[in-house]
């Protein structure tokens, strides 16, 4: 149970890290959605084929992300520029695998840092 309440504490900080660098989406009165959570259900809705891509991709991303916590990186390198445009990628719908190969090409280099 401890580690349920943890998790939910996780996602609460997350949330929190969330507004502190976008402060006005908190309070917004025309919101675009920039800033909300994604739905993971919308993975699984994917065709089996998206779905196991993207899946790859985020495992990709997780891994370059464990590298990437120790080395010395800011929001304003390369590597997670990529981190971030391949986590709005997977968010779009009507991705095809050709379209996300690209994305996972320069994934596979930047997890060889």
């Amino acid at each position: 149970m401890q580690a349920v309440c943890k998790v939910g504490n996780i996602h609460v900080e997350i949330r929190n890290e969330k507004y502190t660098v976008s402060p006005g989406c908190v309070t917004c009165a025309a919101p675009c959605g920039n800033t909300d959570d994604y739905d993971m259900e919308n993975l699984w809705k994917e065709s089996e084929e998206i779905g196991a891509f993207k899946n790859t991709i985020l495992m990709v991303i997780c891994q370059t992300a464990a590298k990437l916590y120790h080395a010395d990186q800011t929001e304003e390198s390369e590597t997670v520029k990529l981190l971030f445009r391949a986590l709005r990628m997977i968010s779009f719908e009507g991705w095809d695998v050709a379209g996300l190969i690209p994305v996972m090409v320069e994934l596979g280099k930047a997890g060889r840092m």
